[in-house]
C-alpha cells in the first residue's frame, strides 16, 4: 500500500474534487502507476459516469437508490456514493463479489465512504428479482440503474426494466446506442421507455426513463 498512498498523496492539490475522488478510489491498484499524474486508464470514463449519475438524479436533496445489476469490482458503487446515492450491486461471479467487497472496505478505511452510508453487494443473477430483495430492496424501489453489460444481455434487461421498474426510474446505459438502434429499442418496448438524456458525444452514454 505504500506506493499507492504515495500516488494518492499527489492528488491532494487537484482542484477538481470529483476526479480526486475517482482516482483515490482505485484502491486495488487498477490504475497504472507508470502513467504520468494525474492520468490513469479509465479516468475519463469514470468521470463521465459520475456526470451521468448526477444528471439522472431528480432532487439533489433526496438520497436515491442506485443499482448496478452486474457490478463487477464494485467501483461504480463507490462512484455512486460519492455523488449522493445509496448504492447497491448485484454480481453473479463469487470471485468478483469478493473483490467488490474488498474495494468497498478499503474505500471506507480510506474515508471515501462514510461509515453509515449504504454501499452493498450481493451475489446473484441480474434477471432474478430475488437478487435485489436480498439487498433489502425491491426492483420497483430503485431510482437509477446503471447498465454496462454484454450486448446479448442488454435487451433482456431493458425488457425487465420496462416491466418491473417504477414510473420515473432511470437507466444509465454505457456505452450508448447509435441512433437507429436507439429508435428500434424504444419501438420494441411499446412506448414504455423514453430517452431522458443523450450525451452529445455519440456512444458515450445515454439515460433512459420509464414513462408508462
Amino acid at each position: 500500500m505504500k506506493e499507492e498512498n504515495s500516488f494518492f498523496d499527489k492528488l491532494q492539490g487537484l482542484q477538481n474534487e470529483s476526479i480526486d475522488a475517482i482516482v483515490k478510489a482505485r484502491l486495488k491498484g487498477s490504475f497504472d502507476p507508470n502513467y504520468q499524474f494525474p492520468y490513469y486508464a479509465g479516468v475519463i470514463d469514470d468521470y463521465n459516469l459520475m456526470q451521468a449519475m448526477i444528471k439522472a438524479r431528480d432532487d439533489v436533496n433526496e438520497i436515491h437508490k442506485f443499482v448496478d445489476p452486474c457490478c463487477g469490482d464494485g467501483f461504480s458503487l463507490i462512484l455512486a456514493n460519492k455523488v449522493g446515492y445509496n448504492a447497491y450491486g448485484v454480481e453473479i461471479e463469487n470471485a468478483l463479489v469478493d473483490i467488490a467487497n474488498e474495494n468497498i472496505t478499503e474505500a471506507r478505511r480510506a474515508g471515501l465512504i462514510p461509515i453509515n452510508d449504504v454501499v452493498e453487494v450481493t451475489q446473484g443473477d441480474m434477471f432474478n428479482l430475488s437478487s435485489y430483495e436480498s439487498l433489502g430492496i425491491s426492483f420497483a424501489d430503485i431510482d437509477v440503474f446503471y447498465l454496462y453489460a454484454l450486448e446479448s444481455m442488454k435487451m433482456d434487461f431493458f425488457k425487465q426494466f420496462s416491466q418491473e421498474a417504477k414510473l420515473g426510474s432511470k437507466l444509465i446505459l454505457v456505452p450508448g446506442l447509435k441512433e437507429n438502434r436507439t429508435q428500434s429499442l424504444l419501438d420494441s418496448l411499446s412506448g414504455s421507455i423514453g430517452m431522458f438524456y443523450k450525451e452529445p458525444t455519440e456512444g458515450m452514454y445515454q439515460i433512459y426513463q420509464k414513462i408508462k
